[in-house]
């Protein structure tokens, strides 16, 4: 009988003992148009996954309209970047003003990332950020996670405008969404003071653990299930 188990330990140990993170999804933006073709469906530019910015799935529908834009791109940065990823474009979200276009504040306003983790575990989030020089862009990013686009649980909270410079900033991992196959990571902004303040966001990377187990590990499990039946025979 301590063979089967001690078989079946291996095995386990198999399953995530060598375990390392992978890129899941990756967005460069580099290929984002600006406004008004910005699109509210970003799909990864690495990976798969989608940004939504289309009112759907907990995010919120943002105007690209031709003039003062709430969603659009802007010039990037190589914060973050995966290797051999040039500096090339961002995400931009603005506040925008009421009055112009129908447009009204974006202070509150969120997009959300979808995903399919059916087989992954220990999912992070990172991305590189930056407000307008102004200052007057969103003073907070609140970070939520959802499994199913409606009721979602926030996870991290930063604060500050970050003017001067650009901030890298990591979620950490999220058991919650572990082997979800409809997983949510929603970005709501607030706090932006002016109609021209806003934000960059680029080189989003989500990354994790695949966990499915190693052909070794099948085996062995295989193996120990065969020994066990024959001791009880």
């Amino acid at each position: 009988m301590r063979c089967g188990c001690f078989l079946a330990a291996v095995a386990a140990t198999g399953l995530s003992g060598f375990a390392q993170a992978d890129m899941i999804a990756y967005w460069d933006f580099n290929a984002l148009l600006p406004a008004p073709n910005t699109p509210h469906g970003i799909v990864a530019d690495q990976g798969a996954g989608v940004i939504l910015a289309d009112g759907t799935f907990g995010s919120s529908n943002w105007i690209s309209s031709p003039s003062n834009p709430q969603l659009t791109s802007f010039v990037g940065f190589a914060e973050n970047a995966l290797a051999g990823v040039a500096a090339g474009t961002s995400l931009g979200l603005s506040n925008s003003s009421s009055g112009t276009n129908g447009v009204g504040s974006a202070n509150g306003f969120s997009v959300v990332v979808k995903l399919d983790l059916t087989n992954w575990e220990s999912v992070s989030l990172s991305y590189a950020s930056r407000a307008s020089g102004s200052g007057f862009g969103f003073s907070s990013h609140t970070w939520s996670v959802s499994t199913d686009g409606v009721n979602f649980t926030t996870v991290q909270t930063y604060t500050g405008t970050n003017a001067s410079s650009v901030a890298v900033r990591n979620l950490g991992t999220m058991a919650a969404l572990d082997h979800q196959a409809n997983a949510f990571i929603r970005l709501t902004v607030d706090g932006a003071t002016a109609s021209n303040g806003h934000n960059r966001f680029d080189n989003v990377v989500v990354d994790g653990v695949y966990a499915t187990p190693a052909p070794g590990a099948v085996a062995l499990i295989g193996l120990g299930g065969l020994l066990a039946r024959r001791r009880r025979a």
